[in-house]
């Protein structure tokens, strides 16, 4: 899903009471950081860029363009495993500027050899959304890491009774979209 199918233009929400409005503008919000959660455990790269303005700026460490951070993190191992976690969302709106601030846990798992890793990080992402033609994206993103380790761990647990999650476009969530998309383009 892409920003224009939560997108609503500004005539659109002119005559909502301002608390609806308000309302709908943070849920935009939040649908937009649940996107390049989505796209950068997945491997989607046009989904994490439809979460930045094309001009954003990304600051993980290191401040670029959000285009070159996607690059970069796109050149990294598919094969490590990848889920974010979002939690406390607040949301600070100044008509077509938010500030926001967005809790986050983050864990990777891979292999090397016959040994296992899983790195766990929380933090912070601090980000500015603009509303730019109706939608709310990222301009500016700075990640704040709170806390974070490496262990090793004995084993996986292997099931193959389990659906198990992948990149793009493989991964079970795009399947069935795709599955549920044709059947309603079939009716």
């Amino acid at each position: 899903m892409t920003s224009e199918a939560v997108s609503m233009t500004a005539e659109a929400t002119a005559d909502l009471p301002r608390e609806l409005r308000c309302l709908i503008d943070k849920e935009q919000i939040r649908e937009c950081i649940l996107r390049y959660c989505r796209g950068v455990d997945r491997f989607d790269e046009a989904l994490m860029l439809d979460c930045y303005h094309p001009d954003a700026i990304d600051d993980h460490g290191v401040e670029r363009t959000a285009k070159d951070f996607i690059s970069k993190a796109m050149q990294r191992d598919p094969s490590i495993s990848r889920v974010h976690h979002v939690g406390n969302i607040l949301v600070d709106l100044h008509g077509d500027v938010a500030f926001v601030e967005t809790y986050w846990v983050a864990y990777q798992a891979w292999s090397e050899g016959d040994d296992y890793f899983v790195r766990s990080r929380c933090g912070r992402y601090a980000d500015r959304f603009e509303r730019r033609d109706g939608q709310w994206k990222i301009a500016h993103r700075r990640v704040i890491d709170d806390w974070s380790s490496v262990q090793r761990v004995d084993g996986v647990i292997s099931d193959a009774s389990v659906h198990r999650g992948t990149t793009f476009p493989n991964d079970p969530i795009y399947v069935m979209s795709a599955e549920i998309e044709r059947s309603l383009h079939c009716d």
